[in-house]
C-alpha cells in the first residue's frame, strides 16, 4: 500500500479509494500519466493486476482464518487459487461479470447472498470420509438494479475434490463460460489453511421449556459465562453454549447476561442467518412480552 501511496501522489493528487467490490483506485489520473502509472503499478506491485480476468476481478472475500478465529476456511487462499484456475479454464462473453463472494463464517462479512454466486465456509466430507474444508453454494444474488438475494443451491460441497466440477456447471450453464481453445487441467493446489482447525463446540446444555410464560426474576438468574440467557423480544434464549462461538466475542453478550439485550441485538444489523442462528437457542417467551 506505502508503494501505491507513492503512485497515488505521483501521477493522482494523493488520493485512494477502496472499493466496494475490494477494488483500489487512484483518481485524477490524467490521460497523458495514464499509461506511465500502470507501468508504475505493474513494476512495483506485480501481483496488483490492473487488467485482471474476469474471476480474478469479480472476486470477494473476507479475511478467512488466516486472521479470524470464526471462519471455517481459509477463504482468501481458496478464492485466488479457484479464481486463478477457472479463469485460466474459461473464457466469457465481451463484457460479462461474474462476482465471486467468499465468506467464512454466518456472519457473511463476505456478503454471500449478493454475489451471483457465493460461497459459504462449512465443514464437509471428502471421498475418504474425512472432515475437510467445505462451502455451501449460493446462486443468483445481485446489487443495484438487479438486487437480488442468493439461493442456496448446494450444501457442504469440499472445496479440493468437488467445487470446481460445481462451479464449472454453474458458470457454463448460466454464464455463457467456454473452456479456452488450447486449455490444459493442472493438478489442484487449493492453499492449507494457515490456523489449526478450531476445537468442536461444548455441546449445548439442554434446557426444559417452560410450561408457561418465563418472568424477569427468572431470567436475572441466569447472568454468568457458565449459564447465560438473555431477552430479545419478548423471548428468552440460553446462549450459554454459543458465547465463544460469537463472531464479536463472549464480550458483547455478557453485558446483557440475565437481561433484555433487545436494543444491542436490533442494533447491530444482524444478517438473516444471525437471526435464523439465534433460533437455535431460545427457551420461550417472556411474561409481559418484555
Amino acid at each position: 500500500m506505502t508503494a501505491f501511496a507513492d503512485i497515488a501522489d505521483k501521477y493522482g493528487k494523493g488520493e485512494i479509494r477502496m472499493m466496494v467490490e475490494e477494488n483500489v483506485m487512484i483518481p485524477h489520473v490524467s490521460d497523458e500519466n495514464l499509461e506511465a502509472a500502470l507501468k508504475e503499478i505493474a513494476d512495483k506491485i506485480p501481483r496488483w493486476s490492473t487488467a485482471p480476468l474476469t474471476l480474478q476481478k469479480g472476486t470477494v472475500s473476507c479475511t478467512g482464518n488466516q486472521f479470524c478465529g470464526f471462519s471455517n476456511i481459509n477463504t482468501k487462499g481458496n478464492a485466488i487459487e479457484i479464481a486463478d484456475r477457472m479463469d485460466k479454464k474459461y473464457e466469457f462473453p465481451e463484457g460479462k461479470s461474474v462476482r465471486i463472494h467468499w465468506t467464512g463464517c454466518t456472519n457473511t462479512c463476505g456478503q454471500v447472498q449478493i454475489g451471483d454466486i457465493g460461497l459459504l465456509g462449512s465443514k464437509a466430507k471428502n471421498s475418504a470420509g474425512e472432515q475437510v474444508e467445505g462451502v455451501d453454494v449460493f446462486v443468483g444474488g445481485g446489487i443495484g438494479q438487479t438486487s437480488a438475494i442468493g439461493k442456496v443451491v448446494k450444501k457442504a460441497v469440499p472445496i479440493d475434490e468437488q467445487l470446481e466440477d460445481v462451479l464449472s456447471e454453474i458458470l457454463e450453464g448460466q454464464f455463457g463460460a467456454k473452456v479456452r481453445s488450447g486449455y490444459v487441467p493442472t493438478p489442484k493446489t487449493v492453499r492449507a489453511p494457515k490456523n489449526p482447525p478450531k476445537k468442536a463446540a461444548a455441546p449445548k446444555k439442554a434446557v426444559a421449556k417452560p410450561a408457561g410464560p418465563l418472568t424477569m426474576d427468572e431470567v436475572k438468574k441466569h447472568n454468568t459465562k457458565e449459564d447465560c440467557w438473555i431477552v430479545i423480544s419478548g423471548q428468552v434464549y440460553d446462549v450459554t453454549g454459543w458465547l465463544a462461538e460469537h463472531p464479536g466475542g463472549q464480550g458483547v453478550i455478557m453485558p446483557n447476561a440475565g437481561g433484555d439485550a433487545t436494543e444491542d441485538f436490533t442494533g447491530q444489523g444482524h444478517s438473516k442467518f444471525a437471526q435464523d442462528k439465534l433460533k437455535d437457542f431460545i427457551i420461550g417467551p417472556l411474561e409481559g412480552g418484555g
